[in-house]
């Protein structure tokens, strides 16, 4: 069990750096909200994307394809699940 103690830890490490830019993002991306400048918003667009994409991998960091490993959306301690559509995690941490 050691090795899924320690892929629980890496996968809430991982996510509260991820949390905190996603977090900038969005509200960066309110204060952009109807600027003319289109490259300020595709480069943020690309970021929050990015963002996205690695939260979902982060989550899945120590849950094995045939469930084994505990699912973070299961509610364990210290797992993080990301929320619908918002790129944004919830967790028990």
């Amino acid at each position: 069990m050691h090795g899924e103690e320690e892929a629980c830890r890496l996968r809430h490490d991982i996510l509260g750096p991820l949390n905190i830019a996603s977090g900038f993002l969005e509200l960066l991306s309110a204060e952009l909200e109807g600027a003319p400048d289109s490259v300020a918003g595709e480069y943020l667009t690309r970021a929050r994307d990015g963002v996205s994409r690695a939260i979902a991998i982060a989550v899945k960091i120590g849950t094995a394809p045939n469930g084994a490993g505990g699912s973070p959306e299961a509610g364990a301690q210290g797992t993080t699940a990301v929320s619908a559509g918002s790129g944004r995690t919830e967790g028990n941490s």
